[in-house]
């Protein structure tokens, strides 16, 4: 389990952790396209255009911890490259890879920088600029992201947001539920 992040991602599966980073997506840019979980994707899981220029989002996830992070997305951005040129002939202008694998800091030779090493080659390769979205990049979206956001995906909640969680999502529910029954009572009377 590689639980070294605020969110444990790993009690999720690959498609929860797709949605969740749809989710994100679209909390941030409500103009994103998230493309169905579980279909074959060509490359791209979500799509947002920027200034008439077409943004694509891949989502990578494991529930293994990385021993060479870099080498595991560099080879996830290998597999995906006929696809990358694909999407850069249908006018792609930017690349974004979204994991749930941390990375390493250290200058020069942590995984961040490593992999950001390997990005320019494939950015020379294949004509677009590829970024990650790191576990860390994760977290820190979705600590940003509203409380519903997360309890949606509240399997992945550890320690005080899974008390939160447990304490005020109940009530939450109780009181959208209070609201539903008001609303229709309402509706009943008119």
């Amino acid at each position: 389990m590689q639980a070294d992040g605020r969110y444990l991602y790993e009690r999720l599966d690959e498609k929860t952790f797709q949605r969740l980073c749809n989710a994100l997506l679209a909390h941030n840019f409500p103009e994103t396209r998230c493309y169905p979980v579980g279909h074959s994707d060509g490359g791209r899981d979500a799509t947002r255009e920027v200034d008439g220029k077409l943004v694509v989002y891949q989502v990578k996830w494991t529930s293994k911890a990385q021993q060479k992070p870099a080498a595991w997305l560099n080879e996830a951005i290998a597999g995906e490259a006929d696809n990358i040129r694909r999407l850069v002939r249908e006018g792609a202008r930017a690349y974004y890879l979204m994991t749930s694998v941390t990375g390493t800091a250290v200058p020069k030779r942590g995984s961040m920088d490593r992999l950001d090493d390997l990005l320019d080659k494939h950015a020379e390769d294949l004509g677009i600029p590829i970024h990650v979205w790191w576990r860390a990049d994760i977290d820190a979206r979705v600590d940003a992201a509203p409380d519903a956001l997360k309890w949606a995906y509240s399997d992945m909640l550890a320690g005080h947001d899974l008390v939160h969680y447990l304490i005020h999502g109940a009530k939450a529910q109780a009181h959208d539920h209070a609201l539903r029954k008001l609303a229709m009572n309402v509706i009943a009377t008119q």
